[in-house]
């Protein structure tokens, strides 16, 4: 049973560790998954905002607005070299996203580049202008096109940690269930058999035996009880001859002391510390009047009364001082015994 609660702790720690290690990978996936849709977002909006300006910069050639987009180029730049967009989730689209970023670049160059007088021939500023569209168009597309497979990852992601969880947890109940079936059927259905056997023996039946031969502890403990109930047993069996043979030896004594008295030729009267008649002869009989079976477990003084002759007085003093010091006491002289038939008899 200390085996099975160790395994069965072990496997719970384990168990619990490897959910705590998924959920803990899953999260992270996910947050990775949020951080490059982000970043996509990010990227998209970036580019939105070169667009505007490279427009702006066309209508009037301004210095402005061309300082403005080199600058935010550089910041499209940086989050396209985001250490987020580094894993291997989306380099499939980085390579397209930074060639249609280095040929806006280029595109933005060349329109830099004209001359005044080619500013004003509207076939070849139109020409360039379109080029840089394209280019702009095309690096959103590719943009989007990350946000949706970020966003796609995602979805795919949640639902395979989702799915593993679940998994997990099913195998968790479905082991549980099997740990505790083991443990009923190992633990439970012993202690039933032991329970039992405890009240058969406790009713007195100690020939029972529980007769566990399982290798556990309760299987151990189930041995050393009927180990137990056999030793009281031959220990019972044992004390009950002793009891029979001390019985009977009592029982020879007390026939002996039956024969000695009614044999011997006084009067013999024996008293409980109540004063109660426990034992009376037939020589007792003879002097008193009184049977046996009228004076045995009644009032010693209702049946024998010693009285001094001269003052006529209770004479039974060496009685209770006899039973109080425990030693012999002797009866005084002149001392009458009345009969029951009132007549008197000297003592």
């Amino acid at each position: 049973i200390k085996t099975l609660l160790i395994f069965s702790s072990l496997f719970v720690v384990i168990f619990a560790l490897l959910v705590g290690a998924v959920v803990y990978l899953a999260t992270r996936n996910t947050q990775l998954m949020a951080a490059q849709g982000a970043t996509a977002e990010k990227l998209i909006q970036q580019v939105f905002e070169l667009n505007a300006l490279a427009q702006e910069y066309v209508r009037g050639y301004n210095e402005r607005p061309r300082v403005q987009w080199y600058a935010q180029y550089d910041d499209l730049k940086e989050t396209m070299f985001s250490p987020v967009l580094q894993e291997e989730l989306s380099r499939g689209v980085l390579g397209d996203l930074r060639r249609d970023m280095e040929g806006m670049k280029s595109s933005f160059d060349r329109l830099m580049l004209l001359s005044a007088q080619e500013r004003g021939q509207d076939g070849i500023e139109a020409q360039f202008s379109a080029d840089l569209l394209v280019k702009t168009r095309r690096l959103i597309q590719s943009a989007d096109a990350l946000a949706q497979r970020t966003f796609q990852e995602q979805s795919a992601a949640r639902m395979r940690a989702d799915a593993v969880i679940f998994l997990m947890l099913a195998c968790l109940a479905m082991a549980a269930v099997a740990l505790m079936a083991l443990c009923y059927r190992r633990v439970v259905g012993s202690l039933t058999a032991l329970q039992k056997g405890v009240s058969i023996i406790g009713k007195g039946d100690l020939s029972y035996k529980v007769g566990s031969d399982k290798p556990d502890e309760i299987g151990e403990l189930s041995r050393a009880f009927d180990d137990m109930s056999s030793k009281l047993k031959q220990s019972y069996d044992s004390l009950e001859l002793k009891v029979q043979e001390r019985t009977r030896e009592i029982r020879q004594a007390n026939e002996k002391n039956e024969i000695l008295l009614h044999s011997i030729g006084d009067a013999v009267v024996a008293i409980d510390k109540d004063w109660n008649i426990v034992m009376w002869n037939p020589i007792a009989t003879l002097l008193t009047g009184w049977g046996q079976e009228e004076v045995m477990g009644k009032p010693f003084r209702s049946f024998v009364r010693f009285l001094k002759e001269q003052d006529r007085s209770e004479n039974i003093l060496f009685i209770s001082e006899a039973m109080l010091t425990r030693r012999v006491k002797n009866m005084e002289n002149h001392t009458v015994l009345i009969r029951k038939d009132g007549s008197e008899l000297p003592v």
